[in-house]
């Protein structure tokens, strides 16, 4: 007798389709999992910084070859998926702007869920770049950012300008990437 057993999803767009369906915080480890074990993911990514000098002259098919290149590793980044968001409607394809504005909402609110950003429930993410497009959809700017190692935890605490404090858990940034 032959026992079948479940299909898995592998891909990272299977992760991110099972996320989005059950927005469960196991469906969102694995996702971040994914992504963070390929070989392309980099803790430091930052997606304005790279894509500022091709949009600056209009290259938007450009930016989105760049982008494509950087996936899966930039999978889930709320910067990535609104600058393609934004490149696909300037080169008119609204079908996949829409579709990259709405990852990157997804992704935000993603970070947004696990935790409230306080030293004692801050917020998980997959990038340094993560915590500042939290702290931009929230009208905040960082003025410091410390590492804060707290209860066994590694931390980034950042000081707003409106005296405000933001706490990010960077624990999966430093995890191995088995």
């Amino acid at each position: 007798m032959t026992t079948v057993q479940p299909t898995e999803p592998v891909s990272v767009a299977e992760l991110a389709t099972a996320y989005a369906s059950t927005r469960d915080p196991a469906s969102l480890q694995d996702l971040r999992l994914a992504v963070r074990r390929s070989r392309t993911y980099r803790a430091d990514l930052d997606v304005l910084a790279q894509t500022a000098p091709l949009l600056a002259r209009g290259a938007h098919a450009e930016v989105v070859e760049l982008l494509r290149d950087l996936m899966p590793g930039a999978f889930f980044s709320p910067s990535a998926h609104a600058v393609l968001g934004a490149a696909f409607e300037a080169l008119g394809d609204d079908v996949r702007a829409d579709r990259e504005r709405r990852t990157s909402r997804l992704a935000l609110s993603s970070i947004l869920e696990t935790g409230d950003g306080s030293a004692d429930r801050p917020w998980s993410v997959l990038r340094i770049s993560d915590e500042y497009d939290v702290l931009r959809a929230q009208g905040r700017t960082s003025r410091e950012q410390l590492l804060v190692t707290r209860a066994g935890r590694e931390l980034d605490q950042h000081r707003c300008r409106d005296g405000s404090e933001a706490w990010f858990d960077i624990g999966l940034l430093r995890a191995d990437r088995r």
